[in-house]
C-alpha cells in the first residue's frame, strides 16, 4: 500500500464504510486538494445532501463537484433550499430538508445555512442517518448547542463544525 503524502486525503473503512477528510495537522486545505483512495475499498459514491446552497453554500457545491471529479467516492444527491439553484442541478431539490432526507438517504448533510436554522436541521440529518458537516458557528445560543449535542450523540452520527 502507498504511503498518502497529501495536503488531505480521504480516508475510507472498509469495515464501516464512513468517509472522512483528514488535513495534516495544523494545515488548511488548500483550494487545489487532491483525493486518492486506496484499491480495495470501496467505489460506491456516498451521497451528500447540501443544505443552503447559496452564499457559503456555493463553495460547498463548487468542492463536491470537484472531488467527485477527481474521484473521490461521493456525489451531490440532493440541494435544500427556500430558492431553487440554477442552473438546475440534475438531484432533488426542494426547501424541506425531511423530505429530502426521506428521499436521497445521504450519507452526509452539510448544513450552510442561517445560523438560527443549524441545530434543528443537524438534528433532523442525525435522526435520519446521516453524519453531518455543519458550518460554524454550530448554535445560535449555549442552551441550543446542547441540545444539538446531545440529539447528534443520541444519532450516533459524527458532526463535524466547519471553521473554513
Amino acid at each position: 500500500m502507498q504511503s498518502r503524502q497529501l495536503a488531505s486525503e480521504l480516508r475510507l473503512s472498509a469495515l464501516d464504510r464512513r468517509a472522512e477528510f483528514v488535513p495534516p495537522l495544523g494545515k488548511r486545505f488548500p483550494s487545489s486538494y487532491s483525493v486518492r483512495v486506496e484499491e480495495g475499498l470501496t467505489t460506491m459514491p456516498y451521497g451528500v445532501l447540501l443544505a443552503g446552497v447559496h452564499g457559503h453554500g456555493r463553495w460547498h457545491l463548487r468542492n463536491i463537484d470537484r472531488l467527485s471529479r477527481a474521484g473521490a467516492p461521493l456525489r451531490l444527491a440532493g440541494i435544500c433550499d427556500p430558492r431553487p439553484p440554477e442552473p438546475d442541478p440534475g438531484v432533488p431539490t426542494g426547501a424541506r430538508l425531511e423530505d429530502l432526507l426521506d428521499t436521497v438517504r445521504p450519507a452526509v448533510t452539510i448544513v450552510c445555512t442561517p445560523i438560527h436554522t443549524h441545530t434543528d436541521l443537524a438534528l433532523a440529518a442525525a435522526r435520519s442517518g446521516s453524519h453531518v458537516l455543519l458550518e460554524k458557528p454550530p448554535a445560535p445560543s449555549a442552551a441550543e448547542f446542547d441540545r444539538l449535542c446531545a440529539g447528534i450523540a443520541a444519532g450516533g452520527v459524527a458532526c463535524q463544525v466547519g471553521f473554513q
